[in-house]
This record gives C-alpha cells, structure tokens and sequence, in this order.
C-alpha cells in the first residue's frame, strides 16, 4: 500500500503552561473535513485483524473496551457484564457477571478501569463502591466512593471519579485504599442535571486528565487543581451552554433537544504518549497531538478507514490499539489491533 501522512487539520499554537483557559488559544476543528488518506502506516502499523467465534457466549455491545497483558476486556452494559478477549486463542469469556448486593456483587456496571497490575476496578454507582478484581475476574475486595460516571486508575494507583454533577464538585481522587485525597470543582457554572453521556476521564502517569459536558476544554488534574491541556472550537457546530442560564429542569430538557446536531460532551477520553483520543457525542472520533499542537478528525478520513474510527478507540500503554469493526446478527464481534508508533 502507499503511504501517506494523515496532515492535522487546522493547527494553533497551544500555550501548555497556562493556568487557564483564557490564556490558551483554540484549536479548530472542521468536522466536514474528509481526510484522503491510501494508508495509515505512518501514524499506525497494522497488526492483524481477529475474528472472534461466538460460540455460546456473545457480547451485546461494547460501552469500553480496555487493553491488559493477556488480551482485551469489555464492558456490556446491555448484559450488565464484563468479557475478557484472549486474542491468542481467540476465545470470549464471561468474567464478571455478578448482579446483587453482596459485597463482592454489584447493581449496575457504571464504568470500568485498569490498574498497572491489571486489575479490574468495576464502578457501581448505585452501590458507591468499586468491586476490584484480578485478570481472571476473581474478586479481591471493594472501596467505597462517591457517585459518579465514569472512573480511571493513575500510575500510582490513585482512583479518579467524573461526578458529572451527582456531587457538589466535578471530580474527585482517592488513595488506592479508598481514603478520599481531594476534590477539583466543575469550572463551568451550567444546571445541576445529569447527561446520559457525560464527559469521561482517564489516567495521565500519575494524574489525570478529563472532560466536563458543555465544556470543550480538557483539563488536567495538577496538586488538586485543575489545568486546561486542550480548548477545542467546533464553530457553529458547537452547543453554547449560555443557552441553560437559568432555566428549570423542562427547559433544560427542552433546550437540548432543540440543539441535539451540537456536539454537547466529549466521551471516552485515552492517552497515549503525546495523543489524547476523545470522541463526540455525535459519534466524531478526534485525536489531539500535544506535541504538534494540532487535532485531526479520524471519523472523516476516506473510506474504509473510516471505519477504524466510527467507535471509541482503547490504547493501550504499549502502544496497543484496538477499534471495534463490525458486529453480526449472532453477536461475533471483529477487532482491529493497531500498533501505535510515536510521532515524528
């Protein structure tokens, strides 16, 4: 295949230690922007492509998908389960699955993460706990949190939780034996309702980096503080959240079903080296190059390569990515591993 160089869209100079948001200038991204691409090799190096059999075990739907050493592990809300991939021999195993309110159970899977030894944190909103599992979904023990949608675990253990508006601040950290360290507060003052797709979170070495809804900067967590690494502009394509000063919880309904073509939220953020992956609400899938100082839209890049980037995409620490193609009418999923390299 020919190669070519996926070219950013629209670059500008990001003043990285800024403390806020005012003093950074946006990056633009134009989301109608076709990308003519022969080949992704300069950016990504294929590796293979694996077809799962479903046999009598099958995933519904694929929430997150996170990477570990013995292959990939996915969350099915539908199924209120989480699966392990191996993709040597090529297997689907049911590993985590146990509804109720024991202590090693849970009511509903909120989001899941992993740890540097590859352990499994499930978060339970519902019961305001995090079950911890090994890679072979035996439970270790449970940590009491806070409310929240989304969780990430940083290098050094410490556990993050995106409240999304369920506590009074946005985000907040604790130890790895569940002692809570501190708390960032939303900077956006927008109503307190909840978002069925809110902003995500992830490990940044021993921080973390996250999104809030209405709010197109993502920030990172500094000694408690918060640090904008990112402000992107979507023009007129972007939900101006002046819009919900003031209105009561039907007008907030109201509001955003009159903007549902606007991007509101940013969803399952990843890091890997000098690129954050995010996607959109409505389904874009950006990649935001902190060295170059740029975001490309990878949702836009010429067929068929934009179906590698019609879902969130999971990175994993060595440089493993994986992207969910297509599933069958019997459930039999298809996984793309890619193989990250560094950028020039």
């Amino acid at each position: 295949m020919k190669n070519s160089i996926i070219t950013p869209l629209l670059c500008t100079l990001l003043c990285f230690a800024c403390s806020n948001t005012e003093k950074m200038k946006e990056l633009h991204v134009d989301l109608e922007k076709t990308l003519s691409v022969d080949s992704l090799n300069d950016f990504l190096e294929m590796e293979k492509l694996v077809h799962i059999p479903c046999d009598q075990t099958f995933i519904s739907n694929f929430d997150k998908v996170i990477s570990g050493k013995d292959g990939f592990f996915v969350l099915d809300k539908t199924q209120q389960a989480v699966f392990k991939i191996d993709t040597h021999n090529r297997s689907i195993e049911k590993i985590i699955h146990s509804v109720g309110k024991a202590k090693n159970e849970y009511i509903k899977i909120t989001d899941i993460a992993m740890d540097n030894q590859h352990n499994i944190y499930v978060f339970d909103n519902s019961s305001r706990k995090i079950n911890i599992h090994d890679s072979e979904g035996n439970y270790m023990n449970s940590i009491e949190v806070v409310c929240g949608t989304s969780i990430a675990v940083s290098d050094e253990g410490q556990i993050a939780i995106n409240c999304n508006r369920l506590e009074k601040d946005l985000i907040v950290i604790f130890s790895s034996s569940g002692k809570e360290l501190y708390r960032i507060k939303n900077s956006l003052e927008t109503p307190d309702f909840v978002l069925e797709n809110p902003g995500g979170i992830t490990a940044w070495g021993k921080e973390f980096i996250y999104s809030a809804p209405f709010d197109y900067t993502v920030y990172q967590t500094e000694k408690g503080k918060n640090s904008p690494v990112a402000v992107l502009s979507f023009g007129e394509k972007q939900f101006d959240a002046a819009n919900l000063k003031g209105v009561d919880y039907r007008g907030f309904q109201e509001t955003l079903f009159q903007n549902a073509d606007k991007i509101m939220t940013f969803q399952q953020l990843v890091k890997y080296k000098d690129f954050i992956f995010l996607s959109t609400d409505l389904g874009h899938q950006l990649m935001i190059d902190m060295k170059k100082n740029s975001v490309t839209n990878l949702s836009e890049t010429e067929s068929p390569y934009n179906r590698l980037f019609s879902s969130p995409l999971c990175v994993g620490k060595d440089g493993q990515f994986c992207c969910v193609i297509s599933s069958s009418a019997i459930g039999t999923k298809f996984l793309e591993k890619l193989n990250g390299k560094d950028s020039k």
